[in-house]
């Protein structure tokens, strides 16, 4: 019991700034409770896998900057506040697609701290589905929010594309390469400062076409 309380809690807690950045994604979607349910359940099965799993994969070179590089593409998406109301809504399987991949860029770091809680795959995959869950299933309430607050969404991208280079700079090829500290700090800031422009540019124009 105590295991399950344990993973419940550190992986509701970890995914919270999950949940703002998915709400950030899926924002322009009218199917956001079945994402969250979709979500839940796909995220629910891969996270369990990586956990049980996690020296396997995690650790292979290329791993963390293919997905980190993919990430940082999101964040980009992310900054891309959209100036043409009349654009078709994103399609439910790209949004899902995009959400499990950045989901799992973010979770790399809870990831490999609930494998060292528990190796048992029941307890794993209920404790990160039950804990998962309420948070998507919330997207409707995050998304409204961010519709509100617009700028939101632009701190969420230059979130993301910070978490994306650090992933990126994380990877094994790279680590045998020996990034500097001061070097790993200025990639990583850059990013997001890169990304937070550019959304703040695309935010400027979405305001001049709204008002």
């Amino acid at each position: 019991m105590q295991q399950f309380v344990t993973i419940f809690m550190l992986n509701l807690l970890t995914s919270v700034d999950n949940a703002i950045v998915v709400g950030s994604i899926a924002r322009r979607s009218k199917h956001l409770v079945a994402l969250g349910a979709s979500s839940a359940v796909i995220l629910t099965v891969l996270r369990t896998a990586l956990i049980t799993g996690v020296v396997s994969v995690v650790n292979q070179p290329g791993w963390s900057l293919g997905l980190g590089l993919v990430v940082f593409a999101v964040s980009v998406r992310m900054a891309h506040i959209q100036t043409d109301a009349r654009k078709p809504e994103p399609r439910f399987w790209n949004l899902l697609a995009v959400i499990v991949v950045t989901d799992l860029a973010l979770s790399i770091d809870n990831i490999l701290s609930l494998a060292v809680v528990s190796k048992t795959v029941w307890l794993i995959a209920v404790g990160v589905f039950l804990s998962l869950l309420p948070l998507l299933m919330l997207l409707p309430v995050i998304s409204r929010i961010i519709d509100q607050i617009a700028w939101l969404q632009v701190l969420a991208a230059g979130f993301v594309a910070e978490l994306a280079a650090d992933t990126v700079l994380d990877d094994r090829w790279l680590l045998k390469r020996a990034v500097s500290g001061h070097v790993e700090f200025l990639i990583r800031s850059g990013c997001a400062l890169a990304v937070l422009a550019y959304g703040a540019w695309r935010l400027r124009l979405y305001r001049k076409v709204a008002g």
